[in-house]
């Protein structure tokens, strides 16, 4: 996004930080249904800003703006899968995606 001062990289590098942290607490015995939970949180998050970046990129008339756009929902796509691996790792596996009710409005 024009003027925008963080890279995607570093973004993305954050979610991997939060990951991270998350996955130490599960493996340092943090309550696995509340991980779990948290996981399965964050995936609908992720899938949630993936379905939302794909509807703003087909409203955008700018195209450099519209693929910004896209490249978030491919980024968001990523983290989907990497959630939804840690959740299937541990017998949880995700549904299929709905947006979530505060998402479609």
């Amino acid at each position: 996004m024009e003027g925008s001062s963080i890279p995607l990289s570093i973004l993305g590098q954050r979610c991997d930080d939060e990951r991270q942290r998350i996955r130490q607490e599960f493996e340092a015995g943090a309550s696995a249904r509340a991980t779990l939970d948290a996981f399965l949180d964050h995936w609908q998050d992720e899938a949630d800003a993936a379905y939302l970046y794909r509807i703003l990129a087909g409203f955008e008339h700018d195209e450099k703006k519209k693929h910004i756009y896209l490249e978030l929902a491919d980024v968001e796509d990523r983290h989907t899968k990497i959630w939804a691996a840690l959740l299937a790792e541990h017998g949880r596996p995700v549904a299929k995606f709905r947006p979530t009710a505060r998402t479609r409005l």
